[in-house]
């Protein structure tokens, strides 16, 4: 029986292979190429730079890091040096960072280096003489060093006086604050305090007083016995309040000011926040996406909790993301919801929450976590947007060889978010053939079959900014008053076919325009006229508005029509669109329909009616070979349970 199982299944396999779609994933982290210093001796107080060659395959360089230390002491954290930059492009950019006045003299070398891309792919390299990390590879570069110099003139550590407080007894709820004088030959890096009420830092307010304030939550006793206070040659003096019979360490100075014991009366909450239940507001998610995670909780205090950080899984790599949402939203006094906002390159799968921080604003925490059962399994999926056979990028070198070598009918995502051009090779790679791109960035697809380029082939600006109707005064606000989004394409004009336009809309614009009935309008800005594009559209189920355009210009969305001596009675936009108010997601059957009146159309028809034909002959020819192969399986079992039953019965 079990023969026969595996045989259906192998069967059902070849018959009905399974497909990987593409994702638009980014998995890979950026590759440095080379790094070089520009020069190699530099004084304290000046800025250090770095030539990098770097670059990523699909979502851009979000940063690269250099830490570089002294050479004698590289486990000196004060004495570290940050040489960095955020956003790079792909190719030869410049690292800068500044060496602190107070630096020490000598050789520094990379201590470490460390890259990550905009889709969260992170990868270090550590010094041999730091310490040993499994996730960190060996470092290269160890050649580079430079050589700091120093002309240190202020060697004296800073000097503090006229310690004040406004009184020594509180109610909880009320505040402290402590003022003081410090003086120095050049000026303070750091001032802070330390004591039973935790540590807190000074701020400077004028001249040369300085303030620290605590909002004071918790009755009790409390004593404040230690500021210490740094300028900026790292010269530092720690003074210490002395106390019964405290231990003051030698090269402490003891405060003779003012005491800065303090009382708190009155009852404070000791009750930490506990958890009712969580709710997530989809279970499936499309890239890129907001996901809503509401937390119900209970305290003894109504609307004085808050979350304070939500950590989340993938479950197959276990890759770790922390959300922090203090200023999450609050539909009532015992709940609160955290926004997580998805980036298109988040990598797909399953997720679930691991860990659950709340706080109250007395400082009363908890902590929920799957793992000791604390909380229960709480879970969503990320999945693919679109069914792409291949992703690429335009701040890739290699998008065109994607698509010259991509099968006949492929769908290409490729995403612009980095780099906004889209090259005049990419359609001209496509004209001519069912290749479809589909072009993603910040939420919006432009979607271009090969069939439907017959316009001269340029490159396109993807750049599009959006603003409420009521943000801007403008003609258009005068013709139209209700819920308006405002699309505005960069100046391409013709576009090189018609191209199908999806805007993703969040639950904010959701709310703002509707889910239905939309009307979508070209606007005319020289004869401030409107043009019908489509309408009654509605939103699709993976959450987006959607229509054809074939140029750039200023379109509108809105759930009102204009004044009709407003609208002109040129319709050819809207023949677009005609027939297209039913949704879709994009695959290879939206594809087709898709393409229109174009003799290409014709050629693709008749090349699916040959496929269906081809595919229909090999069904023909497979089923009765199948059956044949079921049939001699099936009879050879049988005889062998047939001799197992006659050997039993002659055995007895």
């Amino acid at each position: 029986m079990k023969i026969i199982k595996l045989m259906f299944l192998m069967i059902i396999m070849i018959v009905f292979p399974i497909k990987v779609l593409g994702e638009t994933v980014d998995k890979a982290p950026p590759v440095i190429s080379s790094l070089r210093a520009n020069k190699t001796t530099y004084n304290a107080g000046d800025t250090v730079s770095l030539n990098i060659d770097i670059s990523d395959d699909i979502s851009g360089v979000y940063l690269a890091s250099v830490i570089m230390a002294p050479k004698d002491d590289i486990n000196n954290l004060s004495q570290l040096i940050l040489i960095s930059r955020s956003n790079l492009p792909n190719g030869t950019s410049v690292l800068t960072g500044n060496i602190s006045a107070g630096a020490k003299e000598g050789k520094y070398v990379i201590r470490m280096i460390q890259v990550g891309d905009w889709a969260g792919n992170i990868e270090y390299f550590i010094n041999d003489n730091v310490y040993t990390d499994q996730n960190a590879k060996p470092l290269p570069y160890k050649n580079i060093e430079i050589n700091v110099t120093n002309n240190i003139t202020d060697k004296t550590p800073p000097v503090i006086s006229n310690i004040k407080i406004n009184k020594n007894k509180f109610n909880v709820g009320e505040t402290l604050k402590i003022s003081m004088e410090i003086k120095d030959e050049s000026s303070i890096k750091y001032a802070g305090l330390s004591g039973d009420y935790g540590h807190v830092g000074f701020s400077n307010t004028s001249g040369n007083i300085y303030e620290a304030v605590i909002n004071l939550k918790k009755a009790g006793e409390f004593k404040f016995y230690a500021i210490e206070v740094t300028d900026i040659y790292n010269n530092s003096r720690r003074y210490v309040y002395k106390s019964g019979s405290e231990i003051i360490s030698p090269e402490s100075n003891i405060i003779k000011d003012k005491s800065l014991d303090i009382v708190v009366t009155g009852e404070d909450d000791k009750i930490a926040p506990t958890i009712k239940s969580i709710e997530i507001s989809k279970k499936e998610v499309k890239l890129p996406s907001n996901l809503e995670i509401k937390v119900n909780y209970k305290d003894n205090k109504p609307n004085d909790i808050y979350i304070s950080k939500i950590e989340i899984y993938n479950v197959k790599t276990k890759k770790q993301s922390s959300i922090f949402c203090n200023e999450g939203i609050r539909p009532d006094d015992y709940s609160q919801t955290c926004i997580v906002n998805l980036k298109q390159y988040k990598e797909l799968g399953e997720y679930y929450i691991g860990k659950v921080y709340l706080e109250d604003n007395s400082n009363n925490k908890s902590e929920y976590l799957y793992e000791n059962n604390t909380l229960k399994y709480y879970s969503f999926k990320i999945i693919a947007d679109t069914n792409s056979d291949s992703v690429s990028s335009t701040i890739s070198d290699k998008v065109d060889e994607v698509i010259i070598t991509s099968k006949e009918d492929a769908i290409i995502s490729i995403d612009s978010t980095r780099n906004k051009i889209i090259k005049k090779s990419i359609f001209d790679n496509i004209k001519g053939t069912n290749k479809t791109v589909i072009i993603e960035s910040d939420g919006i697809q432009w979607i271009f079959n090969g069939a439907s380029i017959i316009n001269e082939t340029k490159d396109i600006n993807t750049e599009v900014n959006f603003y409420k109707l009521e943000e801007k005064n403008n003609k258009i606000t005068k013709k139209i008053k209700k819920p308006t989004l405002v699309v505005s394409f960069a100046n391409n004009g013709l576009l090189p076919g018609k191209c199908k336009v999806r805007i993703k809309a969040d639950y904010a614009l959701q709310q703002y325009l509707g889910k239905e009935k939309l009307y979508v309008y070209y606007y005319d800005e020289k004869e401030e006229q409107f043009s019908n594009v489509a309408t009654k559209i509605k939103l699709t189920k993976d959450g987006y508005y959607e229509f054809y355009i074939t140029h750039n210009s200023t379109y509108i969305l809105t759930n009102d029509k204009p004044s009709e001596k407003y609208i002109t009675k040129d319709d050819s936009a809207s023949n677009l669109n005609k027939g297209d108010n039913k949704e879709t997601t994009i695959n290879k059957e939206d594809i087709d329909v898709a393409i229109e009146n174009t003799s290409e159309e014709k050629k693709v028809v008749e090349t699916k009616k040959e496929e269906n034909n081809s595919n229909s002959l090999i069904y023909i020819i497979i089923c009765p070979v199948i059956g044949i192969i079921l049939i001699t399986t099936f009879i050879i079992i049988y005889k062998k349970k047939l001799k197992r039953k006659i050997k039993k019965v002659s055995k007895k």
